[in-house]
């Protein structure tokens, strides 16, 4: 009896999550929420602060060698430095600079009346909002919480069919222990120390072929020491498995 249960319950939940996952187009994205964009406009004032501390440093270098200076005419100093390969690529975390940052009492000031007025309006927007969400974000939002309440299944994206298959947690944890065991290398934390070493000392031999920020990228990627998750394929257009009724499965 529990086991039908089970299968019933696991049987809704796939319904729910495969309807959702193939009526939904891969373009589709959720209305930001209030929070989402105060989270947006933290992360824009710290980069535009840096691109004003960066243009008001460069416009006092440029007084203290006796050049007249038209600040208005000067782009911000990242278009002036080495263009590097083109990547856009900027540093995110793990990095710091290596030098003190100078600052200016005027632009500090400046900087202060911008972030005050883009806040007080999020907070204006926030006692005014009265949106509600999109029905295709609400459905993702309530198949999530349904998950969520079942635990001992597991969403699992498939191999070539662009879809999504339940799992049982255990079956999941199995199935990739067995594909580690076989196609994974072992190695030591010796190991990996040498290689974020060498990673350095390669970025120090390249580092005049890139931008500032394609170096710092680099280096704060480095810095991380972030290791690559590893993710279970399920391939469901092959034939269940008879030993176990999943299907066959990749890494």
């Amino acid at each position: 009896m529990a086991a039908s249960v089970i299968t019933s319950i696991q049987r809704n939940l796939e319904g729910e999550v495969r309807r959702i996952t193939r009526g939904t187009s891969s373009k589709f994205v959720p209305e930001p929420s209030i929070d989402e964009c105060e989270d947006d406009l933290f992360i824009g004032m710290r980069r535009f602060r840096h691109a004003v501390r960066s243009k008001a440093r460069l416009v006092e270098r440029l007084r203290s060698k006796g050049k007249a200076v038209d600040a208005d005419s000067i782009p911000i100093p990242s278009t002036t430095e080495n263009a590097g390969l083109g990547t856009g690529l900027r540093p995110t975390s793990g990095w710091t600079p290596d030098t003190e940052v100078q600052t200016f009492p005027d632009v500090e000031a400046f900087l202060y009346d911008v972030e005050k007025e883009l806040f007080g309006r999020i907070e204006q927007i926030k006692k005014a909002d009265t949106r509600k969400k999109h029905h295709k974000a609400a459905a993702i939002e309530a198949m999530l919480s349904n998950l969520r309440k079942h635990d001992e299944f597991v969403a699992c994206p498939t191999d070539k069919t662009n879809s999504f298959v339940l799992m049982k947690t255990a079956d999941l944890n199995k199935q990739l222990t067995a594909h580690l065991e076989e196609d994974a290398v072992r190695t030591t934390h010796t190991h990996l120390t040498k290689v974020i070493a060498e990673a350095k000392e390669k970025l120090e031999t390249v580092a005049d072929l890139l931008s500032p920020n394609e170096y710092n990228y680099i280096k704060s990627t480095i810095n991380k020491h972030n290791i690559p998750t590893v993710q279970l394929l399920v391939k469901d257009h092959k034939s269940r498995k008879v030993s176990d009724g999943n299907y066959p499965s990749r890494l």
